[in-house]
């Protein structure tokens, strides 16, 4: 099963970058990332993507959306640049502000991760 991980944000590239980094840790191994950029300012979508090769994820997907159109539409880009990829029969959807633990995906897959499912963790702050 290959999973698709869809990461949204607007600007706030340091935010987006601990989110990276903490994929980066999390045992990553043929899952998918799709880096959406949901109409932040000139220059930050490549910013994060040079973070993002800096720390080994090589399996990124950036998508840019010229002007914020909101949380949903953010990640139904995600999920529809998943789905034409046909390469992914999961898909666990972010936003930026999430860091995830060095076990997370280990352990989605072993109790709730199967095919065909879509999962968006909630966040307490």
């Amino acid at each position: 099963m290959r999973t698709a991980i869809g990461v949204l944000f607007y600007n706030k590239p340091t935010l987006t970058k601990q989110c990276l980094t903490a994929l980066a840790h999390a045992g990553l191994t043929d899952e998918r990332i799709y880096l959406v950029d949901n109409g932040s300012e000139k220059g930050v979508l490549t910013k994060l993507e040079n973070e993002a090769i800096s720390l080994g994820l090589r399996n990124l997907t950036s998508i840019r959306i010229p002007d914020n159109r909101g949380f949903s539409a953010g990640m139904n880009t995600a999920l529809k640049a998943s789905f034409d990829d046909n390469v992914c029969n999961a898909a666990v959807l972010l936003s930026n502000d999430v860091f995830v633990s060095p076990d997370f995906f280990s352990q989605l897959k072993k109790t709730h991760l199967s095919p065909n499912e879509i999962h968006c963790p909630r966040v307490y702050h």
